[in-house]
């Protein structure tokens, strides 16, 4: 069956404590090395195309259209709302107002696993740069990497699959080919932060509308090539630190697949894992050009 394509994934459910909605996009990032600005680098134009296929009895997956090199995530119309009514509690001296939204972050190559129905945490064996980042209700985030990371997310093309990597290209984090090549988890937790007003207030409006509008896709296939993704320049993205409260039972996580459009070129960076990115960043930091003469 042909996919559908569009530029965006809504996301939208609910459990018996809130009502969820949000939108995903894509776009291609810059260099951090030459474009250290976290706003700058990360702000695109023009979202990827994503296919969503329909699969194993009505199950919808799908696959990213990147080019090579950093990739960034948009996140916007973040619409958490408490089916209980919980917006406020008193205090003795005001009150407490609880700010919905969603906690992020992003996995690569293996599915994070959790074993408690609120941990932001997982708790198989995985590597994870950075810490989730926090998104209010109606705020509108767009990353390069996790909260607090070292590194950039990256995609490059993959090896044709039982070709294995040469001396060299392991030791600038190329991975053999395997099922979970290119592969992107996208783990949402919704929750909320509090805020504590000493004086009461006289009315609390909480804004939050139920529902949003989404373009029609179009149909069709853009040729593809399999991509591995991984870790590219170090970068750094300030952000502040907030407690945020997890709501049970109500986490979602979303798996894409990441496959390369465009032009390939073997010096992109894109290694498989931290140490490979920490160990290509000192071989860039010993290798010069010749001047002229």
């Amino acid at each position: 069956m042909t996919p559908e394509i569009s530029n965006h994934i809504p996301i939208c459910y609910e459990t018996d404590d809130v009502k969820v909605s949000l939108t995903i996009e894509f776009g291609k990032a810059k260099n951090a090395k030459d474009y250290p600005d976290a706003i700058v680098r990360t702000k695109f134009d023009i979202p990827y195309d994503i296919e969503k296929h329909i699969i194993d009895n009505q199950k919808h997956a799908y696959c990213l259209l990147a080019e090579e090199g950093a990739f960034s995530l948009k996140i916007t119309e973040v619409k958490v709302e408490s089916k209980t009514n919980l917006v406020k509690r008193k205090i003795h001296n005001g009150y407490v107002l609880y700010n919905y939204g969603i906690t992020v972050v992003l996995d690569i190559n293996k599915e994070p696993e959790y074993n408690s129905g609120i941990g932001f945490m997982p708790s198989n064996d995985i590597e994870r740069d950075g810490v989730p980042w926090i998104v209010h209700n109606n705020k509108i985030l767009c990353i390069d990497q996790n909260g607090n990371a070292m590194f950039q997310w990256s995609t490059a093309r993959a090896l044709e699959k039982g070709v294995k990597p040469t001396p060299e290209q392991v030791l600038m984090g190329v991975e053999e080919r395997h099922e979970n090549s290119g592969m992107i988890y996208i783990t949402i937790q919704p929750m909320y932060t509090e805020e504590t007003n000493v004086e009461e207030e006289q009315q609390v409006t909480r804004g939050i509308s139920r529902g949003f509008s989404l373009e029609e896709p179009t149909r069709g296939l853009t040729p593809s090539h399999a991509a591995r993704v991984g870790y590219g320049s170090r970068a750094e993205t300030k952000s502040k630190s907030v407690t945020p409260i997890p709501i049970i039972n109500s986490r979602y996580i979303l798996p894409v697949r990441i496959r390369n459009i465009g032009e390939t070129s073997p010096d992109t960076i894109c290694a498989k894992d931290i140490k490979s990115a920490m160990r290509v960043e000192e071989l860039q930091k010993k290798t010069g050009v010749i001047p002229d003469y």
